[in-house]
């Protein structure tokens, strides 16, 4: 069984590291499937020029989260769990890719 939470990011990386980054993530998601998957990531301008993320996941716990960004050496900053969603409307289209 997977619950779902949300990864905090700071300072992940310079802007212009970003796709090189998720490439990173990604390859170890694909490798891990059966424990932690992605739903979506909200990319954040930090105030020292770089960017953090907010990642929704799906995952079988947070060892699996925290094996997963070794892997990928990706930060975590905080991981918490979601235990509901309550949804005022979609995400703004102006904002999905």
């Amino acid at each position: 069984m997977m619950d779902l939470f949300a990864i905090h990011r700071r300072r992940l990386c310079d802007p212009t590291e970003l796709a090189e980054v998720d490439r990173r993530s990604q390859a170890e998601l694909d490798r891990r499937s059966d424990e932690v998957r992605k739903i979506r990531s909200y990319v954040l301008d930090d105030e020292d020029g770089t960017v953090g993320t907010i990642c929704l996941y799906e995952a079988t716990g947070t060892d699996a989260i925290h094996a997963h960004a070794r892997a990928a050496d990706l930060p975590v900053t905080t991981i918490d769990r979601i235990s509901t969603i309550d949804v005022h409307r979609p995400d703004p289209a102006t904002l999905t890719s």
